[in-house]
């Protein structure tokens, strides 16, 4: 018997990091996710295919050196934070 989520207010529930690895993992969309200091920790499938460069080969290295220098991406993730 697998244990249940944890239940957060308005229904909400927190996820476990396998769930959230397995609904990343099958988004068609290329999704990273960036440290505190801009070095990318987490790539998704979707994110290999776009780059055209393996995971492992992805995470550890800072986002700006994929994007070019003035992209709106690298802006929009200064915002964010």
């Amino acid at each position: 018997m697998s244990a249940k989520p944890a239940k957060l207010g308005l229904g909400l529930r927190v996820m476990s990091d396998d769930s959230r690895a397995c609904v990343m993992e099958m988004l068609p969309q290329a999704i990273l996710t960036i440290a505190a200091d801009d070095a990318i920790e987490d790539a998704n499938a979707a994110a290999e295919s776009f780059f055209d460069i393996s995971k492992a080969l992805l995470v550890g290295q800072k986002i700006s050196r994929l994007l070019p220098f003035g992209s709106s991406v690298l802006t929009l993730i200064e915002q964010v934070r």
